[in-house]
């Protein structure tokens, strides 16, 4: 019986030497250089006067164990910048208004991170 774990992480390494760019992501005080892939991202919320907000943003995909800072594996926290290769430079953001973690373990083997992103200022 073949080995489904190890096939996966040959996909995933696959896709990311073929779809992926090199990202740098910093909490202010480490930082690392990860491939990851960068998509354009949206989703409505509702303000506190009841008008919906059409948020339009990137999120980024990238496997979950290579966001190692300071020689730990962390989560992504809001705050967090991510500086593209093309030098656009994003923070890590929690939708508004949702309970939702700013990253989530969205594949079926959780080892696939999505995080939300929006235009550092």
């Amino acid at each position: 019986m073949p080995n489904m774990l190890a096939t996966a992480g040959t996909m995933i390494n696959s896709f990311k030497s073929s779809l992926g760019e090199t990202v740098t992501v910093s909490d202010g005080g480490y930082s690392v250089d990860i491939t990851a892939t960068v998509i354009g991202d949206g989703h409505v919320v509702q303000d506190s006067n009841g008008n919906l907000i059409n948020w339009t943003g990137k999120a980024i995909h990238f496997t979950a164990a290579d966001l190692i800072l300071n020689g730990n594996v962390v989560k992504a926290k809001v705050g967090m910048r991510i500086e593209r290769s093309n030098g656009e430079v994003y923070e890590v953001m929690k939708p508004g208004g949702s309970e939702r973690e700013v990253d989530d373990l969205g594949d079926g083997l959780r080892a696939v991170m999505r995080v939300k992103l929006v235009k550092a200022p």
